[in-house]
Formats: structure tokens, C-alpha cells, sequence
């Protein structure tokens, strides 16, 4: 019976043997899926970060074309901005130019001005009321600066006006040609005897 009872426990170990031999290998098995479960997780991983580095590099190219279009677009805004203020320079230039001018022929209007005036005061005063007087004065400053506005109101006109013909199509369906018109006037003021 020994010899049976040994047989029986030399079957018994090998059989604990295999078992742990068996556990043993479930545990390498489960090692190796949960290893292949991190690689998996490692790779998903990698392939985010490259996709998240592809599109901060397509940002970035897209920034800076972005940035480029922009100082190529400023270059052109100053360009343009230094063209129209030299623009404005030539036209301030240009009127102040011809303000002088006219200042010079505003004068002489002035000083006739003064002078017919001066001419109304000399005579006899049993002519002259003291309204009239006062009438005549005020009629001559306002006579002087209404010229004086009208010549600057047209010198600031012509300075914008374009300069170019208009075209008009006439009833009778024929084009006429207009120039732009330029008004003179001219006042002269003399003195008129009292009656």
C-alpha cells in the first residue's frame, strides 16, 4: 500500500506541478496582454501627439502667410497713405498759394473800398443825412466782404472741382459738351452825386 500511496502523492505533486505550471502560464498571458494593452494605449497615444504636431505646424505655416499677406497689405496701406498725403500736401500748398495771391488783390479791393468811402465823406454834409452815411458804410463793408468770401468760396471750389468736361445728353438725343463754367465778377462802386 505504500507503494500506491506513494504513486498517489508522486501523482498528486506532478498534478500540483502542472497546476502551478498552468497558473504560472495564465499569469505570463495576462502579463503579456496587459504589455500589449500599454503598447496599444502607447501607440494611440504617439499617433495624437503627431496629429496634434501636424496641426500646430499647419497653424503656424498658416500664421505665418497670414502675417506675410498682413505686411504685405500694410506695405501697401503706407505706400498709399504717403501718396495721399502727399496729395494733401500739394493741395494745401496750392491753396495757400493762391490765398496769397488773392490776399494781395483783396487788399487793393480794401483800399478802393476805403477810398470811395473816403470820397462819400468829403461831401457837403447838408447833402448827406447821418442814416445815409451810415447806410452807405455799411453798404460798402458788406459789398467788401461779400467779394472777399465769394473769391475764397470759388478759390476752395475750384481746388476740389474736377477739373475734367461734364457730358449732357440734350432732348434731341445729341451729346453737348459742357466746360466747367468760371465766373467773373466785378463791382465798382463810384460815388453818386446827392440830389
Amino acid at each position: 500500500m505504500s507503494a500506491i500511496q506513494e504513486k498517489l502523492q508522486a501523482e498528486q505533486q506532478a498534478c500540483s506541478e502542472a497546476e502551478q505550471c498552468a497558473i504560472a502560464e495564465l499569469e505570463m498571458a495576462e502579463v503579456s496582454r496587459q504589455r500589449l494593452a500599454v503598447e496599444a494605449e502607447a501607440r494611440l497615444a504617439q499617433e495624437a501627439q503627431l496629429a496634434a504636431e501636424r496641426a500646430a505646424l499647419a497653424a503656424a505655416e498658416e500664421k505665418a502667410k497670414v502675417a506675410a499677406t498682413a505686411l504685405e497689405l500694410s506695405k501697401a496701406d503706407q505706400v498709399q497713405l504717403d501718396r495721399e498725403q502727399s496729395e494733401a500736401q500739394t493741395i494745401a500748398r496750392d491753396l495757400l498759394a493762391r490765398i496769397s495771391d488773392r490776399g494781395d488783390q483783396h487788399e487793393e479791393w480794401r483800399l478802393r473800398a476805403t477810398a470811395v468811402l473816403a470820397e462819400s465823406t468829403t461831401l457837403p454834409a447838408q447833402a448827406k443825412s447821418g442814416a445815409r452815411l451810415w447806410t452807405a458804410l455799411a453798404a460798402g463793408l458788406a459789398l467788401f466782404i461779400g467779394v472777399a468770401g465769394w473769391n475764397f468760396q470759388q478759390d476752395v471750389m475750384q481746388m476740389f472741382a474736377p477739373q475734367t468736361a461734364v457730358v449732357a445728353h440734350a432732348s434731341s438725343g445729341s451729346l453737348m459738351v459742357a466746360a466747367p463754367a468760371t465766373m467773373q465778377m466785378s463791382y465798382a462802386l463810384a460815388s453818386v452825386p446827392a440830389e
